[in-house]
């Protein structure tokens, strides 16, 4: 059995490249059984694969490689060779399956790289993070950004997945399902009125506006306002907590603190209130 037979056998999808940790990262594509090739010199690489290998000596150490994080295996349809460091694993591989298909392939392809991303910054690994985070922006540009925000904020496996859970249940074509949700998903990716996210470049009278134009909206009984970074909590915060406790109709449920790859943030959740007329 060879090496790329090996790696089907484990159900790791068409795979084509191997990208190893070792020195500063090198990656490896897989010309056949016995060799591999740097795919950053295109030299053939002294590196020899055994012309047959059999599937439980090889079992335990694949798997011991993906929970170390330092290897991975790449399919040809992910758009970033370290997506694949994660792609397989265990916790992901049901959001990736669930979201197959019913998207369109650039928002699929921005998924997986956005959750090779969400890896990396939990492991507190702040440069790889955000070394992929933007090259998946240089791809993905805008859409991307909303996918990442749509991922970190917990959408991705909760609001939408209800969302397209409920079309899938109704028993639609899979074609079905990807001309209802696909639409849907990407008119949240051009306006998402329920949350909004505070960007490195968003002034005060920034996020008030982008308050103002969701809370205003007769659908939106509550708003998630997504806050990341020291520097921003201390610009916005008090200013936003004192602007809300003056207006009538809103009042903030709860500002929760927590961290994203040693970053502090905040979730200001504003509610409307009986009396609610206008912001």
């Amino acid at each position: 059995m060879g090496f790329k037979d090996v790696l089907k056998k484990l159900k790791l999808g068409d795979i084509n490249l191997v990208k190893i940790e070792v020195d500063n990262s090198k990656n490896f594509e897989v010309r056949d059984s016995n060799f591999v090739i740097d795919t950053q010199t295109g030299d053939r690489l002294n590196y020899t694969l055994p012309n047959t290998i059999e599937y439980n000596d090889v079992k335990e150490k694949v798997e011991e490689i993906y929970k170390s994080g330092k290897a991975g295996f790449v399919r040809k349809d992910i758009a970033l060779p370290e997506v694949g460091m994660v792609s397989s694993r265990v916790k992901y591989k049901e959001v990736f399956r669930f979201y197959k298909d019913t998207i369109k392939p650039e928002h699929y392809h921005a998924l997986l790289s956005v959750y090779a991303i969400m890896e990396f910054e939990d492991r507190g690994d702040s440069k790889t993070s955000t070394e992929l985070f933007d090259k998946m922006i240089k791809k993905f540009k805008e859409d991307g950004r909303h996918i990442y925000n749509f991922s970190r904020s917990g959408l991705i496996e909760g609001r939408f997945w209800y969302d397209l859970g409920m079309i899938k249940y109704q028993g639609a074509s899979k074609q079905r399902v990807y001309e209802m949700f696909s639409s849907q998903f990407a008119s949240y990716i051009n306006f998402y009125p329920y949350a909004t996210w505070v960007s490195p470049y968003m002034s005060f009278k920034d996020v008030v506006q982008e308050i103002r134009i969701r809370i205003n909206r007769k659908e939106v009984n509550r708003l998630d306002v997504y806050i990341r970074g020291q520097d921003k909590i201390d610009l916005l915060e008090d200013d936003l907590t004192e602007l809300i406790d003056h207006k009538d109709g809103i009042e903030i449920e709860a500002i929760p603190k927590y961290t994203i790859c040693n970053s502090p943030c905040r979730k200001i959740t504003i509610i409307k209130k009986t009396d609610f007329k206008n912001f």
